[in-house]
């Protein structure tokens, strides 16, 4: 049960983040593609990136409990390999989640060079949103994406969770699509806003789906039964 709580706060902390994100528009800052005017953010308002990499870290811990409670490949009926490998890829987004969380926790150093140079501070913003949202926070969508997918599959044949919330594994499925499509140049322009929002849906599904899985599992653990075909 525990473990299904930590599902649900792995989803409202990423909620939060991704709130937290926006917070340059919030303020006024419109132009998030511009190191100066995120500079400007930063220097006014560095505790909102602080409190997002919070959230990151946040989001990296229960992730991990939430993966590593499903750690016995039989609560799924599934062979081991196709288990653990759906695991790894939970550890792998927790992992990145963690590192972007400390990227988001480097705006001192950042703003320390910025004051011994505007010119170095620019560079060095840019190189940091590169590497955190471009890198590591990809990384941490792309295997939380395949991590959601792996999971709805193995719950579904195992009869843990029904068509319906399987089929809503297409939200995670859509954004890992649009990761892949965008740099392939085959993804249409017309899908961007759906793939953001499908960032949204992604994080809030996972926990949702983890955190059934995760309740469902025990309950047939504690009776000895298999779940009633009938869930949703």
């Amino acid at each position: 049960m525990k473990a299904a709580w930590s599902a649900i706060g792995f989803t409202v902390a990423g909620l939060a983040w991704f709130g937290l994100e926006l917070s340059p528009q919030v303020y006024g800052f419109e132009d998030t593609d511009s190191p100066r005017v995120m500079l400007a953010f930063l220097t006014e308002h560095a505790q909102l990136f602080a409190f997002a990499g919070l959230c990151l870290f946040v989001m990296a811990f229960t992730l991990t409990w939430t993966v590593q409670a499903t750690r016995d490949p039989a609560e799924m009926d599934e062979p081991h390999t196709a288990a653990a490998t759906v695991r790894s890829f939970g550890l792998i987004a927790a992992g990145s989640f963690l590192v972007a969380g400390v990227l988001r926790f480097s705006n001192e150093p950042l703003l320390y060079i910025s004051g011994l140079d505007r010119d170095w501070g620019e560079a060095g913003y840019v190189a940091l949103q590169l590497v955190t949202v471009h890198g590591f926070l990809q990384a941490a969508t792309i295997a939380l994406c395949i991590w959601a997918v792996g999971t709805a599959v193995l719950a579904y044949r195992s009869g843990l969770i029904g068509p319906v919330l399987g089929a809503l594994a297409v939200i995670p499925a859509f954004r890992l699509l649009t990761l892949i499509g965008g740099p392939l140049g085959i993804l249409p322009e017309v899908l961007w806003l759906p793939s953001i929002a499908a960032i949204l849906g992604t994080i809030a599904y996972a926990g949702l789906l983890a955190a059934i899985v995760l309740r469902r599992g025990t309950r047939r653990s504690s009776a000895g039964l298999m779940p009633a075909a009938s869930v949703p």
